[in-house]
Protein backbone atom coordinates (compact mmCIF):
# COMPACT_ATOMS: atom_id res chain seq x y z
CA UNK A 1 0.00 0.00 0.00
CA UNK A 2 1.49 3.36 -0.77
CA UNK A 3 1.91 6.56 1.24
CA UNK A 4 1.61 9.26 -0.92
CA UNK A 5 2.03 12.18 0.88
CA UNK A 6 1.09 16.31 1.29
CA UNK A 7 1.83 18.33 3.66
CA UNK A 8 1.07 16.51 7.10
CA UNK A 9 -1.62 14.77 4.69
CA UNK A 10 -1.52 11.20 3.91
CA UNK A 11 -3.42 9.27 1.55
CA UNK A 12 -3.27 5.68 1.21
CA UNK A 13 -3.26 4.11 -1.97
CA UNK A 14 -2.02 1.51 -4.49
CA UNK A 15 0.75 2.71 -7.14
CA UNK A 16 1.16 0.88 -10.65
CA UNK A 17 4.27 -1.02 -11.21
CA UNK A 18 6.78 1.51 -13.01
CA UNK A 19 6.68 1.11 -16.55
CA UNK A 20 2.66 -0.12 -16.60
CA UNK A 21 -0.32 2.31 -18.00
CA UNK A 22 -3.68 1.47 -16.17
CA UNK A 23 -5.57 4.85 -18.05
CA UNK A 24 -7.44 4.35 -21.36
CA UNK A 25 -5.54 5.23 -24.13
CA UNK A 26 -5.29 8.84 -25.83
CA UNK A 27 -2.94 9.18 -28.63
CA UNK A 28 -0.95 12.14 -27.56
CA UNK A 29 0.61 12.42 -30.74
CA UNK A 30 -3.30 13.30 -32.45
CA UNK A 31 -4.41 16.26 -30.12
CA UNK A 32 -7.47 17.15 -31.02
CA UNK A 33 -9.00 20.19 -33.00
CA UNK A 34 -7.52 23.36 -31.45
CA UNK A 35 -10.88 24.96 -32.12
CA UNK A 36 -12.05 27.48 -29.78
CA UNK A 37 -15.35 28.51 -28.28
CA UNK A 38 -15.27 32.21 -27.83
CA UNK A 39 -19.60 32.34 -27.21
CA UNK A 40 -18.96 32.61 -23.53
CA UNK A 41 -15.97 35.58 -23.65
CA UNK A 42 -15.55 38.15 -21.23
CA UNK A 43 -12.94 41.41 -22.11
CA UNK A 44 -12.92 41.81 -18.13
CA UNK A 45 -10.62 45.10 -18.73
CA UNK A 46 -7.92 46.54 -20.71
CA UNK A 47 -5.13 43.36 -21.38
CA UNK A 48 -7.52 40.82 -19.46
CA UNK A 49 -9.99 38.17 -21.39
CA UNK A 50 -11.98 35.34 -19.87
CA UNK A 51 -12.96 32.38 -21.86
CA UNK A 52 -15.62 30.82 -20.25
CA UNK A 53 -16.40 26.87 -21.32
CA UNK A 54 -13.80 27.37 -24.14
CA UNK A 55 -12.20 23.93 -24.06
CA UNK A 56 -14.04 20.93 -25.22
CA UNK A 57 -14.09 17.57 -23.40
CA UNK A 58 -12.08 16.55 -25.80
CA UNK A 59 -9.31 18.86 -25.87
CA UNK A 60 -9.60 19.07 -21.68
CA UNK A 61 -9.05 14.95 -21.34
CA UNK A 62 -6.16 15.77 -24.51
CA UNK A 63 -4.43 18.37 -21.96
CA UNK A 64 -5.06 16.07 -18.59
CA UNK A 65 -3.36 13.13 -20.04
CA UNK A 66 -0.35 14.95 -21.94
CA UNK A 67 0.94 17.06 -18.25
CA UNK A 68 -0.44 13.01 -16.08
CA UNK A 69 2.42 11.34 -18.86
CA UNK A 70 4.67 14.05 -19.62
CA UNK A 71 5.13 14.70 -15.75
CA UNK A 72 4.41 11.25 -14.19
CA UNK A 73 7.02 9.31 -11.94
CA UNK A 74 10.66 9.81 -13.54
CA UNK A 75 13.51 8.57 -11.26
CA UNK A 76 15.94 9.27 -14.07
CA UNK A 77 15.36 13.02 -14.58
CA UNK A 78 13.30 13.69 -11.50
CA UNK A 79 13.17 17.57 -12.65
CA UNK A 80 10.79 16.60 -15.24
CA UNK A 81 8.64 14.92 -12.63
CA UNK A 82 5.60 16.08 -10.39
CA UNK A 83 6.93 13.89 -8.19
CA UNK A 84 10.41 13.34 -5.64
CA UNK A 85 11.98 10.43 -6.79
CA UNK A 86 11.25 7.72 -4.38
CA UNK A 87 11.86 4.55 -3.17
CA UNK A 88 10.73 0.76 -4.01
CA UNK A 89 9.98 -1.96 -2.15
CA UNK A 90 9.80 -4.76 -3.68
CA UNK A 91 7.18 -4.65 -6.47
CA UNK A 92 5.65 -1.72 -5.25
CA UNK A 93 6.85 2.10 -4.51
CA UNK A 94 6.84 2.51 -0.81
CA UNK A 95 6.47 6.01 -0.85
CA UNK A 96 5.69 9.06 -3.25
CA UNK A 97 5.54 12.34 -2.55
CA UNK A 98 5.03 15.81 -4.64
CA UNK A 99 8.16 17.48 -5.27
CA UNK A 100 6.51 20.87 -3.22
CA UNK A 101 4.73 18.26 -1.36
CA UNK A 102 4.73 21.01 1.73
CA UNK A 103 2.08 22.94 -0.15
CA UNK A 104 0.35 19.82 -1.81
CA UNK A 105 2.13 20.64 -5.28
CA UNK A 106 4.00 19.25 -7.82
CA UNK A 107 5.87 21.54 -10.18
CA UNK A 108 7.82 21.17 -13.13
CA UNK A 109 9.16 24.01 -15.15
CA UNK A 110 11.42 24.18 -18.61
CA UNK A 111 11.57 25.22 -22.06
CA UNK A 112 8.73 23.84 -24.56
CA UNK A 113 10.77 22.64 -26.74
CA UNK A 114 12.07 20.00 -23.89
CA UNK A 115 8.64 18.90 -23.61
CA UNK A 116 7.11 16.06 -25.71
CA UNK A 117 5.00 17.18 -28.34
CA UNK A 118 5.20 20.80 -27.67
CA UNK A 119 4.64 21.68 -30.99
CA UNK A 120 0.64 20.64 -30.39
CA UNK A 121 1.36 23.05 -27.11
CA UNK A 122 2.48 26.06 -29.11
CA UNK A 123 0.00 25.55 -31.61
CA UNK A 124 -2.56 25.05 -28.80
CA UNK A 125 -2.04 28.25 -26.78
CA UNK A 126 -0.75 30.43 -29.83
CA UNK A 127 -4.49 29.76 -30.76
CA UNK A 128 -5.65 30.82 -27.66
CA UNK A 129 -3.92 34.13 -27.80
CA UNK A 130 -4.73 34.90 -31.39
CA UNK A 131 -8.70 34.49 -30.56
CA UNK A 132 -8.11 36.76 -27.36
CA UNK A 133 -6.55 39.07 -29.62
CA UNK A 134 -9.21 39.65 -32.09
CA UNK A 135 -11.88 40.58 -28.93
CA UNK A 136 -8.91 43.17 -27.48
CA UNK A 137 -6.42 44.96 -29.21
CA UNK A 138 -4.26 45.90 -26.25
CA UNK A 139 -3.14 42.39 -25.77
CA UNK A 140 0.36 41.82 -27.89
CA UNK A 141 1.39 38.76 -29.82
CA UNK A 142 3.28 36.30 -27.99
CA UNK A 143 5.62 33.29 -29.01
CA UNK A 144 5.50 30.21 -26.60
CA UNK A 145 8.85 29.33 -25.29
CA UNK A 146 8.90 28.26 -21.62
CA UNK A 147 5.52 25.95 -19.53
CA UNK A 148 5.34 25.47 -15.89
CA UNK A 149 2.73 22.10 -15.21
CA UNK A 150 1.36 22.25 -11.75
CA UNK A 151 -0.28 19.54 -10.00
CA UNK A 152 -2.78 20.60 -6.68
CA UNK A 153 -3.63 17.63 -5.24
CA UNK A 154 -5.37 19.60 -2.15
CA UNK A 155 -8.05 22.10 -1.76
CA UNK A 156 -4.73 24.91 -0.66
CA UNK A 157 -4.43 27.35 -3.55
CA UNK A 158 -1.80 29.80 -3.93
CA UNK A 159 -0.80 33.04 -2.20
CA UNK A 160 -1.49 36.69 -4.06
CA UNK A 161 1.43 37.43 -6.73
CA UNK A 162 2.58 38.85 -9.72
CA UNK A 163 4.24 37.09 -12.54
CA UNK A 164 7.50 39.10 -11.74
CA UNK A 165 10.02 36.91 -11.10
CA UNK A 166 13.28 36.78 -13.62
CA UNK A 167 12.19 33.60 -15.10
CA UNK A 168 8.68 35.31 -15.79
CA UNK A 169 10.08 37.58 -18.34
CA UNK A 170 10.79 40.83 -19.07
CA UNK A 171 7.98 42.07 -21.80
CA UNK A 172 4.58 42.52 -21.18
CA UNK A 173 3.94 39.48 -23.58
CA UNK A 174 0.26 37.15 -22.64
CA UNK A 175 1.10 34.46 -20.01
CA UNK A 176 -0.71 31.14 -21.11
CA UNK A 177 -1.98 28.95 -18.00
CA UNK A 178 -4.24 26.04 -18.78
CA UNK A 179 -5.82 24.26 -15.54
CA UNK A 180 -7.60 20.65 -15.47
CA UNK A 181 -9.51 19.05 -12.61
CA UNK A 182 -10.78 20.74 -9.67
CA UNK A 183 -11.44 24.51 -9.80
CA UNK A 184 -10.12 27.37 -7.85
CA UNK A 185 -8.30 30.76 -8.79
CA UNK A 186 -8.15 34.70 -8.30
CA UNK A 187 -6.33 37.49 -9.90
CA UNK A 188 -5.68 41.69 -9.48
CA UNK A 189 -4.98 44.38 -11.96
CA UNK A 190 -1.89 44.61 -14.52
CA UNK A 191 -1.03 41.69 -16.68
CA UNK A 192 -2.41 39.37 -19.43
CA UNK A 193 -2.72 36.00 -18.32
CA UNK A 194 -4.10 32.98 -20.53
CA UNK A 195 -5.48 30.59 -17.95
CA UNK A 196 -6.94 27.91 -19.02
CA UNK A 197 -8.95 25.33 -16.34
CA UNK A 198 -9.82 21.36 -16.51
CA UNK A 199 -10.74 19.24 -13.96
CA UNK A 200 -11.86 20.26 -10.31
CA UNK A 201 -13.42 23.95 -9.87
CA UNK A 202 -11.35 26.49 -7.85
CA UNK A 203 -11.71 30.22 -6.83
CA UNK A 204 -9.57 32.67 -8.52
CA UNK A 205 -8.89 35.80 -7.10
CA UNK A 206 -8.19 38.93 -8.62
CA UNK A 207 -8.08 42.80 -7.94
CA UNK A 208 -9.00 45.69 -10.07
CA UNK A 209 -8.53 49.19 -9.35
CA UNK A 210 -8.28 48.14 -5.77
CA UNK A 211 -11.29 45.75 -5.61
CA UNK A 212 -10.67 42.06 -5.21
CA UNK A 213 -13.13 39.96 -7.55
CA UNK A 214 -13.40 36.50 -7.39
CA UNK A 215 -14.19 34.19 -9.96
CA UNK A 216 -14.86 30.34 -9.67
CA UNK A 217 -13.24 28.86 -12.91
CA UNK A 218 -14.72 25.45 -14.13
CA UNK A 219 -12.76 22.76 -16.16
CA UNK A 220 -12.42 24.07 -19.70
CA UNK A 221 -12.55 27.81 -18.93
CA UNK A 222 -9.53 29.96 -19.58
CA UNK A 223 -8.23 33.21 -18.47
CA UNK A 224 -5.85 35.61 -20.70
CA UNK A 225 -4.24 38.64 -19.50
CA UNK A 226 -1.04 40.70 -20.49
CA UNK A 227 -0.35 44.11 -22.20
CA UNK A 228 -1.70 46.94 -19.64
CA UNK A 229 -2.80 44.10 -17.37
CA UNK A 230 0.67 42.02 -17.49
CA UNK A 231 1.10 43.26 -13.59
CA UNK A 232 -2.17 41.57 -12.50
CA UNK A 233 -2.16 40.12 -9.11
CA UNK A 234 -4.13 37.00 -8.62
CA UNK A 235 -3.96 34.36 -6.41
CA UNK A 236 -5.87 30.33 -6.03
CA UNK A 237 -8.04 31.36 -3.43
CA UNK A 238 -8.95 27.82 -2.78
CA UNK A 239 -9.63 24.45 -4.59
CA UNK A 240 -13.39 22.67 -4.50
CA UNK A 241 -12.25 18.96 -3.75
CA UNK A 242 -14.88 16.04 -5.69
CA UNK A 243 -15.39 18.91 -8.67
CA UNK A 244 -13.27 17.21 -11.63
CA UNK A 245 -15.78 16.45 -14.15
CA UNK A 246 -15.86 12.35 -14.42
CA UNK A 247 -14.83 12.59 -18.45
CA UNK A 248 -11.40 13.34 -17.56
CA UNK A 249 -9.00 10.61 -17.81
CA UNK A 250 -8.21 8.29 -14.90
CA UNK A 251 -5.84 10.31 -12.99
CA UNK A 252 -7.23 13.55 -12.31
CA UNK A 253 -10.45 12.73 -10.10
CA UNK A 254 -9.63 14.82 -7.04
CA UNK A 255 -6.82 17.04 -8.96
CA UNK A 256 -6.37 20.20 -10.59
CA UNK A 257 -3.90 20.53 -13.41
CA UNK A 258 -2.64 23.97 -14.32
CA UNK A 259 -0.50 25.23 -17.53
CA UNK A 260 1.34 28.18 -17.50
CA UNK A 261 3.04 29.16 -20.73
CA UNK A 262 4.76 31.96 -21.36
CA UNK A 263 7.03 33.92 -24.08
CA UNK A 264 10.26 34.59 -21.87
CA UNK A 265 13.20 34.17 -24.81
CA UNK A 266 15.59 35.52 -22.12
CA UNK A 267 15.35 32.63 -19.93
CA UNK A 268 16.27 30.00 -23.04
CA UNK A 269 19.57 27.81 -21.67
CA UNK A 270 19.01 28.89 -18.26
CA UNK A 271 16.04 26.71 -17.12
CA UNK A 272 17.95 24.30 -14.68
CA UNK A 273 18.28 27.51 -12.70
CA UNK A 274 14.39 27.78 -11.64
CA UNK A 275 13.98 23.70 -11.58
CA UNK A 276 13.80 21.75 -8.39
CA UNK A 277 16.67 20.29 -7.80
CA UNK A 278 17.12 17.01 -5.19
Amino acid sequence: MLQRIFGSKKVQEKEPIEGTNQRPAIDLDQAPSFEIDDTHLVNVAPGFVYLKKALSEEQQSWLVQYALTTCGPNEKEPQKSFWKPRRRKGDWFEELQLNLGFVGRGRVYDALDNFRRSDKVKHFASSLVKMARSHDDTLPDMTPTHMILLYYATCEGMVWHADDDENDGDNNHPIVSISLGMYGFAYKAEILILSKFVGNTGVFGYELDGKVVNVELESGDVLIWGGPSRMLRHCVKEVHQNTAPSYLPPGCENVRLCYTIRDTPTMLGREKEFQLRY
